[in-house]
Order: structure tokens, then C-alpha cells, then sequence
């Protein structure tokens, strides 16, 4: 290391043991400090979960959060549990998971996958930005559609129908209230 009129410079590694207190900004891998930052980190990879930054467990080697760069300017943020990654967020449009756990939005003790509270109106939105295009949720076992419920956007109306999103098939109600059976014009 070596010593200047604005501080230490270090070059190679440098093992710190006991405690310390740092003052300023701090830059790591190449970066220079952001007089805003307390710590500014520059990506290694743009394709390694561990480009960044990498906290390990207590005691063990698992890690349990990983966050680094995804692409030119994307970011990515894993969370693990016992070496299994259980949450992906991804800035790219890369698909995001959460793949243990209930999702609470408004609670923090979901009771099902998905557990929307509030103490007012509950809304979901699904909107399509698409001229004449569906809004649908479908219900499904084992990846199979077994009811979908749905605004069809080509013949104006609400379709409740078991199976698939198809015009004409179960129940349609048109945006004047009509109510069809097997028909999308009633």
C-alpha cells in the first residue's frame, strides 16, 4: 500500500481484521468513489449472479443474496435459501419468480400465494393497451385451462366459459348487459 496526501491506496489485496470505521467514499473492482455514495461497487460480468456483490450465510458458504449486472446497464437481484434460489428480480424483462412463500401486498402475513388487503376497496387492474385485444384470467390444473373468465375485446363483453378463451363459447355478456349462452351476439 501506499500512503498519499488524500489517503491510502492499496493495491493487491488487503486483509482488515479486528474492527474499523471508514470515513468518506470507498470505490471497489476498478470503480472510482461517488461523492454521493458511501460505497460504489463496479460490475465484474454482466452474465455471473455474483458480478457485484455476494452475501454469504453465517458459519457455512451458501450464499443469500447475490446482486450484480445483467446486462449493459440491467441489474439483477437474487435471494437464496440453503443454497436454493428462491426470488430473481431481473430489470431486462428477463422473467422475475418467487418461487417459495406467500406474497403479501398490503399484509405481512399473507395466508394464501397471493394475499391482497386493505382496509378500503381492494382493485386490480388489467389493462391492455392493444385496440380489440383480450383481458383474461385463466384457471388451470396441471397446465391444462379449465375456466377463464375475460373481457373479449373483438365483441365488447365479458366471457365466462370453462376451458380456453374462445368467442362464442360459454357465457357472454355485452357491454348493453345482453346475456348469451354458446353465442357471442345476443
Amino acid at each position: 500500500f501506499e500512503t498519499t496526501n488524500t489517503g491510502v491506496d492499496v493495491t493487491g489485496n488487503l486483509d482488515v481484521s479486528g474492527d474499523g470505521t471508514f470515513a468518506g467514499t470507498l470505490g471497489i473492482a476498478g470503480s472510482s468513489p461517488v461523492s454521493t455514495s458511501a460505497l460504489t461497487i463496479k460490475s465484474q460480468s454482466v452474465s455471473s449472479q455474483q458480478s457485484a456483490i455476494d452475501i454469504i450465510q453465517n458459519g457455512g458458504s451458501n450464499s443469500i443474496i447475490r446482486m450484480g449486472e445483467r446486462n449493459t446497464d440491467g441489474a439483477r437481484l437474487h435471494m437464496f435459501d440453503g443454497g436454493t434460489e428462491k426470488i430473481a428480480f431481473y430489470t431486462d424483462g428477463t422473467d422475475n419468480h418467487i418461487s417459495a412463500g406467500n406474497l403479501g401486498i398490503g399484509t405481512a402475513s399473507p395466508s394464501v400465494q397471493l394475499d391482497i388487503e386493505d382496509t378500503g376497496n381492494v382493485l386490480i387492474d388489467l389493462n391492455t393497451t392493444t385496440a380489440n385485444a383480450n383481458t383474461t384470467i385463466r384457471f388451470q390444473e396441471s397446465g391444462s385451462n379449465k375456466a377463464t373468465i375475460g373481457y373479449d375485446g373483438t365483441n365488447d363483453g365479458l366471457i365466462l366459459t370453462t376451458g380456453g378463451f374462445t368467442a362464442g363459447n360459454g357465457i357472454f355478456i355485452d357491454d348493453s348487459q345482453n346475456v348469451g349462452i354458446g353465442t357471442n351476439s345476443p
